[in-house]
């Protein structure tokens, strides 16, 4: 019985890595991308913010230019990451994981008593 026991407990920790593996590498692939639009994406932004400063500063001064740019810069900042925040916490890590664990518990209880196991 301990056998058993010990054999599911080292294919339900295989799984869990095999699905926790899997996951990761198709995530790495989109970060990558994601990190690559930033990186290039981010020069013209800058450029841009710099350029959309410098004609609000003709019309309402230095001052309220950069305060008008930099607020809108950080309400987009916010709905960026809260929709970012939002996406990774719908993502289901180790989901066929949890299944099995599930449906291993479950056989477990409905085959009666089981003799404790030794702790240490």
């Amino acid at each position: 019985m301990l056998d058993d026991v010990t054999r599911l407990v080292e294919d339900h920790w295989t799984l869990a890595r095999l699905e926790l593996s899997d996951g990761l590498r198709q995530s790495s692939g989109d970060l990558g991308r994601l990190l690559g639009a930033a990186l290039c994406g981010l020069v013209g932004y800058g450029f841009t913010c710099s350029g959309v400063a410098v004609v609000l500063a003709e019309r309402i001064g230095t001052t309220g230019a950069l305060f008008m740019v930099g607020g809108a810069n950080l309400l987009v900042a916010v709905a960026l990451g809260a929709w970012g925040t939002q996406r990774l916490k719908r993502r289901r890590w180790l989901s066929r994981t949890a299944v099995e664990l599930d449906r291993t518990v479950s056989a477990l209880k409905s085959s009666g008593p089981q003799p404790e196991l030794p702790r240490g």
